[in-house]
């Protein structure tokens, strides 16, 4: 079974250790704890991840870390590809004290243009349009409808058939965006809109799909009883716009509830997005992932104000090269193995916050300097604080 780590309340102890000291604190951790899931199928044993960090135009978060507030959050994206099938985290990283909570939701890449049950949200006024003679969208519309679903239309809002009054009207419909392009065919009227107008344009290459057209269209003509289709989620959010359920990958609760906090995050600090950060992680864990262990390499940053997560990197800056980034994490009592870990190696805690070095790198950088990432007040080169990130 697949360990939830959706929301994780745990504790954090950083070190920076050598090269050599990793290799043999890998020998020493591998009595104790597996290799998770990513690691254990990679030939080095570390898996690329990738962050997008939120702050607002002042670095609001940063400055928290330097001056060491107690109670303070980061927001950021983390993810692993951009493939279309591989979700975007949305994650909040709050520091209460000593004790480090992460909420998280998973929020898909791309969205079909399909319809599903849930895009039907005013099924009277919805129906009443299908049905109405005098409305030329809805007449063309309903002659493509099975003869089932007209008969459930004409005594929608009786009750007890709207959840499979929806079904088949998702089925009926995703056959006709399956069909030809109803721009161009007789008895559908034309829809001049902005949103259908901008669609056309950026299809003069004939790269759009009749699907994804006839899904606007048909947005257009039934606004208000249609979802509208958001195809780019994770932009969507970025942009400040608040979440639907079907944009997350697993519909939980808990997933949603992260993703509205999120939003109201951003909205409290005009968080925009400012650096990509990346690194190459070694991951152990016990069973239940109360444990874990991660050695995190070649930490390298790049400013990104774009609303879109990237994987390359143009010139990035390193920090803690060639140090190894040491975490120990649990979630409920130190482990004793943990106390005889620092005192074999010699290891001393201090704070490692990714972010907070990124930001440092890149202000200090001749290419970017700070207003590459669009920060007003100078940043000060000081020692981080112990930190989330």
């Amino acid at each position: 079974m697949a360990i939830d780590r959706m929301q994780t309340s745990r504790f954090e102890l950083k070190y920076l250790v050598s090269e050599d000291a990793a290799l043999r604190i890998r020998d020493f951790v591998r009595g104790y704890l597996d290799l998770d899931e990513y690691s254990a199928c990679q030939p080095n044993l570390s898996y690329p991840v990738h962050s997008l960090y939120l702050d607002s135009e002042d670095l609001l978060t940063y400055w928290e870390t330097i001056n060491g507030t107690k109670n303070r959050f980061k927001l950021r994206l983390r993810y692993y590809s951009l493939d279309a099938n591989s979700p975007v985290f949305f994650e909040i990283k709050r520091r209460m004290n000593n004790c480090i909570l992460k909420q998280r939701g998973g929020v898909r890449q791309s969205m079909p243009p399909q319809f599903s049950c849930d895009d039907f949200i005013h099924l009277p006024a919805l129906a009443k349009k299908l049905l109405d003679p005098a409305n030329p969208a809805g007449k063309f519309l309903l002659a493509r409808l099975a003869s089932e679903t007209r008969s459930m239309l004409a005594v929608c809002g009786n009750g007890g058939q709207d959840a499979e009054l929806r079904q088949r009207l998702a089925k009926d419909f995703n056959a006709v965006l399956g069909g030809p392009a109803l721009i161009e065919c007789p008895g559908f009227p034309a829809v001049k809109s902005r949103v259908v107008e901008r669609f056309l344009k950026n299809d003069s290459n004939g790269v759009q799909s009749n699907e994804r057209l006839n899904r606007i269209l048909i947005e257009e003509t039934f606004q208000g009883e249609i979802s509208q289709w958001i195809e780019n989620p994770v932009e969507f959010l970025l942009r400040g716009n608040y979440p639907r359920r079907d944009f997350l990958v697993s519909r939980t609760e808990k997933a949603f509830v992260a993703l509205q906090r999120f939003t109201e995050y951003l909205h409290a600090i005009r968080a925009a997005p400012r650096v990509h950060i990346a690194y190459e992680r070694e991951a152990y864990v016990n069973e239940n992932d109360s444990v874990r262990v991660t050695l995190d390499r070649n930490v390298r940053a790049t400013p990104n104000t774009a609303f879109t997560p990237k994987m390359e990197m143009d010139d990035p800056q390193y920090s803690y090269r060639p140090m190894v980034i040491l975490e120990l994490k649990f979630t409920d009592r130190f482990p004793n193995w943990f106390r005889e870990l620092v005192r074999v190696f010699n290891v001393m805690q201090r704070g490692a916050a990714k972010y907070v070095s990124s930001i440092q790198a890149i202000g200090t950088c001749p290419r970017y300097g700070i207003r590459a990432i669009g920060a007003i007040t100078p940043v000060v080169l000081e020692e981080s604080f112990n930190d989330v990130d």
